[in-house]
């Protein structure tokens, strides 16, 4: 049986005897407390049995009305104390009953003495008080034996008890000794001397000896304890000759690592360091072990390790480059100390761990003149150059970011696109984008302005590409070309503009007459176009040359613009041929008086270098309140044109053409050829 279970049972049966004994004791203490309680109520009876049957000696003897009172108040009082005595049972005893039943047949007797006690007195009245109170004496005799006979029946309950009592509390400690012994026996035979047997294996592994051997054939806890030693003592032994080995390993491990492998203690102490130290020229191995860093290193060297020193045995893991001079060669190191900590949280050492990193280091420096060389190239290139990942956030800005948005480089790199340059510019430049870091080069131009300067910029977003087709990122590349737009834009300005007049052209008024139509066919309000030739301007260029010629056309174009209205749009079409668009008219008459206004303007005379001209025109118009064909708009004022020449120029002709109405002669020369 399992040592654990037997003390389990033992403690049990030790707690059961336990309670049975306390259990016992308390119920015979009760019965005891209420024997005596009986006890007590049975001497209670006993005096209220006395008082009764003095009372009725006194009844017999002298009678009155407060004596026969006094016993029936002291006969309900008996009989109260004997049905209290008889509420503490269940199944009352036979004397009690028989009490009870005695003192109740009392009042029946005693009422028929008290009734013949108040007759007349006569010789039958006297016998049959006299056999009353004889018959209510033997009762009384009754009550007072059935009294005597529960108080012995107390008695005997009581005795029984007792003995009981007795019985228990000298039978409770033997039972008590008995379980302990027992209990001193087991523990003795079965954990002690196991015990003993396991205490002096251990001290023995403790001292390294693993051989030793304390198994027990017990079936219990201690005899798997024992077996558990033994089978540990052995996995020991082997575990140390595969420890041994695994030094062996990590030793041979250590010495062909290209790193310098070394454990040093609290006290600064090497004891460890693989044979990489001797293959770089920073000491001997054997040697270092037991000697201290301060002892092995140089006075410099050492005080530039102090401080990673004391850090790592502080219990903080150190990460440091450090340079020295190995064989006449400065040398780079990229050393990790990390402490030994045990499971107290106490450092014990620490371990080091050393890279020569002088080839990588000569590489970054070099790397480090490319990145200078190309960040002067850059910064100072009037192109804004930059860099963003994946996540679009920028990586790297050239000084042009500074100059265009007053921001400092730094202080974007690793933010957003969209957080850096606002939702506006961020929206011409998201689709793009996206192209972008999907794979795709992306030209486009945007408008930008900071700073209070608006740029037109050319873009260019260039994949970063690498070799399994992924893209990590996007180049940006944003040239300022406002210049360049600002000369596009004012050729083509210039090129819908009539280079003598600076009025617009035949191509600007082509479109402008398309709008027109269409603004006048949305908004449904009426529209004119008027037709002008100078009369006679061959004659002034033939007698005059061109240069007056020239000169007329300009003092002709600047009176058409002076005389229509500001809403109106005249335009030179070719030599003296003119037209002005006339929008948002009410009605033919206002056309009418437009162009009185203008005939009346050229009218006044031209001095052209110093000689005065009269210069008249020819005006056709052609009205139209609702919508027409531009074609058949030109149509008509050019009839109305030919048809205030045929009046005798100097003169104006309107013609209203309707929405359906189509002319029925073609005009009888294209406008814009020479008349």
């Amino acid at each position: 049986m399992r040592i654990r279970t037997q003390l389990v049972a033992s403690a049990a049966l030790a707690g059961l005897v336990t309670i049975l004994l306390v259990v016992g004791l308390l119920h015979v203490t009760r019965q005891a407390q209420a024997g005596l309680d009986e006890q007590l109520e049975s001497q209670q009876v006993a005096r209220d049995v006395a008082n009764l049957l003095s009372l009725t000696n006194e009844v017999t003897v002298f009678g009155g009305e407060r004596a026969v009172t006094d016993w029936r108040t002291r006969h309900a009082q008996l009989r109260a104390a004997i049905g209290r005595a008889m509420q503490r049972h269940e199944k009352p005893p036979a004397p009690l009953a028989a009490l009870r039943r005695n003192v109740d047949d009392l009042p029946a007797l005693f009422e028929k003495l008290a009734q013949i006690g108040e007759a007349p007195s006569t010789s039958l009245a006297q016998r049959r008080r006299d056999l009353l109170l004889e018959r209510l004496l033997i009762e009384m005799q009754e009550v007072v034996e059935s009294r005597h006979r529960w108080a012995v029946t107390i008695a005997e309950a009581q005795q029984s008890e007792q003995y009981l009592y007795t019985a228990m509390v000298l039978a409770a400690p033997a039972a008590l000794m008995l379980l302990l012994v027992s209990l001193g026996i087991l523990i003795g035979r079965r954990v002690l001397a196991p015990l003993t047997r396991l205490e002096v294996a251990v001290a023995a592994i403790q001292g390294g000896d693993l051989s030793v051997r304390c198994a027990s054939d017990s079936a219990d806890e201690l005899g798997d304890t024992t077996r558990a030693v033994d089978a540990m003592a052995l996995a020991l032994q082997q575990q140390s000759a595969a420890l041994r080995a695994s030094e062996e390993h990590f030793r041979l491990l250590a010495d062909s690592l290209p790193a310098l492998i070394g454990y040093i203690d609290t006290e600064q102490r090497y004891t460890f360091v693989n044979a990489h130290v001797g293959r770089i020229g920073a000491g001997d191995p054997a040697s270092m072990l037991g000697r201290t860093m301060r002892d092995v290193r140089s006075a410099e060297a050492y005080e530039e390790l102090a401080p990673h020193i004391a850090r790592v045995l502080a219990g903080q893991t150190v990460n440091f480059e450090n340079t020295l001079t190995v064989g006449g060669r400065l040398a780079h190191r990229q050393s990790t100390y990390v402490p030994d900590i045990d499971e107290s949280g106490r450092v014990r050492g620490f371990y080091a761990m050393a890279f020569d990193v002088t080839e990588r280091k000569e590489a970054e420096l070099a790397v480090a003149r490319v990145e200078r060389q190309l960040r002067g190239i850059t910064d100072n290139l009037p192109v804004l150059i930059s860099y963003l990942d994946n996540e679009e956030r920028y990586v790297f800005l050239n000084a042009t970011f500074k100059a265009w948005l007053g921001i400092e480089p730094a202080s974007v790199i690793g933010c957003r696109l969209a957080d850096v340059v606002g939702g506006a510019e961020y929206e011409q430049q998201r689709e793009p984008l996206r192209r972008a870091l999907a794979g795709e080069r992306v030209d486009f131009s945007s408008r930008s302005t900071t700073l209070g300067v608006t740029r037109s910029l050319h873009n260019a977003y260039i994949p970063d590409v690498q070799t399994d087709g992924s893209v990590l990122g996007v180049f940006g590349l944003s040239t300022d070309v406002t210049a360049m737009k600002d000369v596009e834009q004012q050729l083509s300005r210039l090129a819908r503009l009539d280079a003598l007049t600076g009025l617009p052209n035949r191509r600007l008024f082509e479109e402008t007459l398309v709008e027109a139509i269409a603004r006048a066919s949305r908004d449904g309000k009426p529209m004119a176009l008027m037709f002008l030739d100078i009369d006679h301007f061959k004659a002034i260029n033939d007698s005059l040359g061109h240069g007056a010629g020239d000169a007329v056309l300009k003092e002709f174009a600047s009176r058409l613009k002076r005389a229509v209205r500001v809403t109106d749009k005249p335009a030179r079409l070719a030599g003296d041929e003119f037209v002005v668009l006339l929008e948002g008219l009410r009605s033919a008459s206002e056309a009418e008086r437009v162009t009185e206004k203008v005939v009346g303007a050229i009218r006044k005379p031209f001095v052209v270098d110093g000689a005065t001209l009269l210069v008249t025109t020819s005006v056709g118009v052609a009205y139209c309140a609702r919508p027409v064909a531009d074609s058949a708009l030109m149509a008509c004022a050019d009839e109305a044109l030919y048809a205030a020449k045929d009046a005798g120029r100097n003169t104006f002709r309107l013609r209203t053409l309707e929405a359906d109405a189509t002319v029925s002669d073609p005009p009888r020369r294209i406008r814009g050829q020479p008349a």
